[in-house]
């Protein structure tokens, strides 16, 4: 086992508060994490007069809210696929679409891909991206060959910044809070010590962005649903077909419910329904993703025979760790700022639960729990690094402005320590799982409208994906779907994760296919071909 001669820490992990149980809420984008490490030039800065999101301030001020929304060419932020034919440009959008002012507009960053097809089909596909919070342009480049190339075969395929978010003006951070979180990386200081500068943290940035004229209240579902609608009327779109991943379903579901006549058919990749108890259900889920993952490793002779009883030797070693944890150095894969770190069990446990996002990640997981046992790092710390360099591509404040609206003022607590308390092997994980409802209260977003948490009612055709193995959006949620949207089809495949799209050729062409003809269920028999997972040998 370990050995490391620092003295025991307080048992209380402030950074598991802030760093784990904050990740582990956003659909985080573990795979595009694999492209930061592998192509990192990337995501250097492009160099253009004129990008999309960008307006000058006079043209700004005189934005007329009664105009017909207008798409505005302008260059491409970030780089594009030489074999794609790519047209970016900004579409302005009032701040509230409850109470539309002059002068007071958002600028959405777009990206419109261009069918291959000399004679497209009049409905494009739009991406709805995850989050909520996630960068959608930035990341681009990484997700081109599986997730857009497939559907310009036939049609456009248009894709944004939602409000708040990368190229969109105004873009919502939070600097302070992440130079907080910096500080701490390798502190052995007691949460309820440290918890008060964080919540005077919080409210800072609340309070710094109310001062530049952003209103939080109207950075949620319902507004990003309005927007959407937007997009497709300033491209003179009659109808088109909603592609949304993880949060993304659920910002589908809204403009299903608000804005359906301009939606033709719908993709829900890895589902979020409107009405589900995220704060609740995130204990369920992990727990019920942790038995999925030991299970198959069991059940695998190779697994199993290289890394026996692995289910126990894990939750020892998160046991050992958060008594003595890692002493490790980190790096930014981007900036190339170095960082000392501490590891705890917790953080092993934040891993797992990560890399249960995809099948391509979470095989590695019994040869990394084998490593830490024998004092092998190499691979821990460039997994740490992997999630550690997420945060980049990830606006914290819309994530917090959209749960602290639509999300906790509707959960009830009582039900989330019901499912903590259902495997003791993980209820200290969360502890401090409440920080986020209470730092709610200095945030200032206010509270969404109940429609908000409420099942969406729908006859629109939609297609409803599942991984197995998806640790936060789990198959069920993409069953209880259906009973409300009754041209529904639900296909789970149990050896994917999170994102089942832009797994392999099955799975963009069942997607495809439903898109063609969404009248009918699918053809998903290219499924039983899915192989058990194949998980890695020791180094």
């Amino acid at each position: 086992m370990i050995e490391n001669e620092t003295p025991k820490p307080k048992r209380r992990r402030w950074f598991l508060i802030i760093g784990g149980i904050v990740s582990v809420l956003f659909m985080c984008i573990v795979v595009v994490a694999i492209g930061l490490f592998l192509y990192q030039d990337t995501l250097a800065p492009l160099e253009v007069e004129n990008p999309a999101g960008e307006v000058d301030p006079d043209l700004l001020a005189q934005f007329d809210p009664s105009a017909p929304p207008e798409f505005v060419v302008q260059d491409c932020p970030v780089r594009t696929p030489d074999e794609a034919t790519v047209e970016c440009g900004t579409i302005l959008v009032p701040q509230d679409w409850n109470d539309p002012q002059p002068g007071e507009a958002v600028a959405l960053a777009v990206a419109v891909y261009r069918s291959t097809n000399p004679n497209p089909k009049p409905d494009p596909v739009i991406y709805l991206d995850g989050g909520p919070g996630g960068f959608t342009l930035e990341l681009l480049p990484f997700v081109f060959e599986d997730n857009i190339q497939p559907f310009l075969a036939e049609r456009d395929y248009i894709t944004f910044d939602q409000r708040g978010i990368g190229y969109s003006e105004p873009a919502l951070d939070c600097p302070n809070l992440k130079e907080l979180e910096l500080s701490y990386l390798d502190s052995r200081a007691e949460w309820e010590d440290v918890k008060p500068e964080f919540l005077a943290a919080t409210a800072a940035c609340s309070e710094n962005l109310t001062s530049q004229g952003i209103d939080l209240s109207t950075y949620g579902s319902a507004a990003s649903a309005a927007d959407v609608d937007a997009i497709r009327q300033a491209l003179g779109i009659e109808q088109w077909n909603l592609f949304g991943v993880s949060y993304g379903t659920r910002l589908a579901q809204t403009v299903m419910r608000d804005h359906p006549a301009g939606v033709r058919s719908v993709i829900l990749d890895s589902a979020y329904p409107v009405e589900a108890d995220l704060y609740e259900n995130v204990p369920r889920s992990m727990n019920e993703a942790f038995r999925v993952f030991f299970d198959s490793c069991a059940a695998d002779p190779a697994c199993s025979q290289q890394y026996p009883d692995l289910e126990n030797r894990f939750y020892a070693l998160v046991e050992e760790l958060n008594e003595n944890p890692l002493e490790i150095e980190i790096q930014h894969w981007l900036n190339g700022s170095r960082y000392d770190a501490l590891f705890w069990g917790d953080d092993l446990i934040g891993m797992l639960f990560q890399t249960l996002y995809s099948e391509t990640m979470f095989i590695d997981m019994p040869d990394i729990i084998d490593d830490i046992e024998n004092g092998e790092l190499d691979d821990v710390i460039q997994m740490r690094e992997l999630f550690f360099v997420n945060d980049d591509f990830f606006s914290g404040a819309v994530y917090t402005t959209i749960q602290c609206r639509e999300e906790y003022p509707f959960s009830i607590p009582e039900n989330a320590q019901d499912e903590i308390e259902k495997n003791p092997r993980l209820a200290e994980y969360f502890d401090g799982y409440d920080y986020s409802l209470e730092s709610c209260s200095s945030w200032g977003a206010g509270q969404a409208n109940p429609i908000e948490n409420e099942p969406v009612v729908s006859d629109i055709p939609t297609l409803i994906l599942a991984g197995g193995f998806d640790p936060v959006t789990p198959p069920w949620w993409g069953q209880s779907l259906q009973s409300n949207l009754s041209n529904s089809y639900f296909v789970e495949i149990p050896q994917l994760a999170h994102g089942i799209f832009s797994a392999n050729d099955c799975t963009n062409q069942i997607g495809l296919d439903f898109i063609d003809q969404p009248g009918q269920e699918p053809n998903s028999a290219c499924k039983t071909g899915f192989a058990e997972p194949e998980f890695s040998e020791p180094d």
